[in-house]
């Protein structure tokens, strides 16, 4: 039996499924490489110098690579009531 992340626990809690796919490698290295250019190009517009347009480039291509490899699902949860109903409106007490 595979253990479960805290995360996804706590996000189960809220409705968000978070899910794995299973993607070819060069899904993969496709995804990482339009990530990275984005970042770089972000970069580049905001004029961050050298180390700015690194971690841009960087950070781009894992969204590439996370956008790609996993699923995210939203479930609406039912609304729980706020606080629980009071006696208080059926009681004889004046």
């Amino acid at each position: 039996m595979t253990r479960r992340e805290p995360l996804e626990e706590k996000l189960e809690e809220y409705g968000v499924y978070v899910e794995q796919r299973e993607v070819g490698k060069f899904t993969e290295l496709a995804a990482s490489m339009i990530g990275s250019i984005a970042g770089h190009a972000l970069a580049r517009a905001a004029r961050l110098g050298p180390v700015g347009a690194i971690v841009c480039v960087l950070g781009g291509s894992i969204v590439g690579h996370i956008a790609v490899t996993t699923r995210v699902r939203y479930e609406p949860v039912p609304r729980r009531p706020a606080r629980p109903e009071s006696p208080a409106k059926f009681s004889d007490r004046r």
